[in-house]
């Protein structure tokens, strides 16, 4: 989220005036400028949105992200609709709300900034500009084309790193606040703008990461019915498979992974399985866990040990993946723990055998 602001942005964008039709999105992309603004509002900022049908002929549904461009630091998510061309985007920020209003045409246009705080007590406001972003954003690069990742896969991109998304990423899977976020903060590890925007250099640097790590730990992708996974073929070399159960594990046994594909539970039965999952124990630390329906992932730490465990029970099965290694080789095995969780893939047509 925006670091020292928060808010709405209003805008007017005349590029949205003609109706979509149901399978349409449009990408409109702008550069902002308020030359005589103060912190906490930003003098230059970007507009990375993204346009949908919405319910009337000339209704459109707005989604995007906004950054604010250095010398100002901080980013969130931009929602909002369109109405014969004119638009509301509200921005969640924190601490203050930026207003933005303006009509836009083909080219570049005037408008107003208002900046107002928690009790919508205007503070400050005045002119602003804005154009259309047709090449590099000024000093940070080239932003990615507007389909050039899904959010599943940036999230991905983002684990190889090492950092765990929080991101929750329905159709259409494109980049959510949650994985901006998360690239925001991956952007200020690099020694770059936290802006959250998808820079291609950017882009390129994360996917080449992730195949380094893919080919360094012999990532092998495995597929059951209904049912996918990888692991590190190269770090867990010794392989077994018993009726439903597949075992990895590593040459000297320290580290290992199972999956294996049951039958499937009732809700109730579901409920006490992972009631006695998550149960504390003595001597068990470090415990989060997650459960949405009928997926659980888990996490502790016990005699010494790191456990990570994802579950998911379809009609068809339950399909249980277990991965433990020493506590004290986070080093190691820590990157694991989130990637192969985010690697098990089950669908609804599971089929326990």
């Amino acid at each position: 989220m925006f670091r020292g602001l928060a808010g709405a942005v209003v805008l007017a964008l005349m590029t949205a005036s003609a109706a979509l039709a149901d399978d349409d999105a449009r990408s409109v992309r702008l550069i902002g400028s308020a030359p005589d603004a103060e912190d906490p509002a930003p003098r230059r900022f970007v507009l990375d949105l993204t346009l949908t049908k919405g319910d009337g002929a000339f209704e459109q549904k707005v989604d995007g992200w906004f950054a604010a461009l250095p010398p100002a630091v901080g980013s969130g998510e931009a929602t909002g609709s369109c109405a014969a061309g004119r638009c509301a985007i509200e921005v969640s920020l924190t601490d203050a709300k930026l207003s933005l209003s303006g009509e836009f045409a083909a080219g570049a246009s005037a408008g107003r900034y208002a900046l107002a705080d928690d009790d919508g007590k205007v503070t400050a406001q005045g002119a602003a500009s804005f154009q259309p972003l047709t090449g590099a954003v000024p000093g940070l690069g080239e932003l990615a084309a507007p389909e050039a990742v899904t959010g599943g896969e940036l999230k991905s991109l983002l684990e190889w790193t090492g950092l765990e998304v929080m991101s929750g990423n329905a159709v259409p899977d494109w980049p959510d606040d949650a994985e901006r976020d998360s690239l925001a903060g991956w952007q200020n590890s690099q020694g770059e703008a936290m802006t959250g925007l998808i820079f291609a250099g950017d882009l390129a640097k994360l996917r080449a990461n992730a195949a380094a790590e893919k080919a360094r730990s012999g990532w092998t992708r495995i597929e059951g019915v209904g049912w996918s996974a990888a692991y590190p073929a190269a770090l867990l070399p010794n392989a077994s498979v018993s009726g439903a159960e597949r075992r990895y594990a590593s040459a000297d046994g320290s580290a290992g992974l199972t999956i294996v594909i049951a039958g499937p539970l009732d809700d109730e039965a579901f409920s006490a399985l992972t009631d006695q999952l998550t149960a504390d124990a003595p001597g068990r630390t470090d415990k989060s866990y997650t459960r949405v329906n009928g997926d659980l992932t888990l996490n502790y730490v016990e005699a010494g040990r790191s456990v990570t465990i994802a579950c998911h029970n379809r009609a068809g099965g339950l399909a249980r993946l277990t991965f433990t290694h020493p506590a004290a080789e986070e080093a190691k095995w820590s990157l694991y723990d989130t990637v192969l969780v985010s690697a098990f893939d089950v669908g609804d047509d599971l089929k326990a055998p």
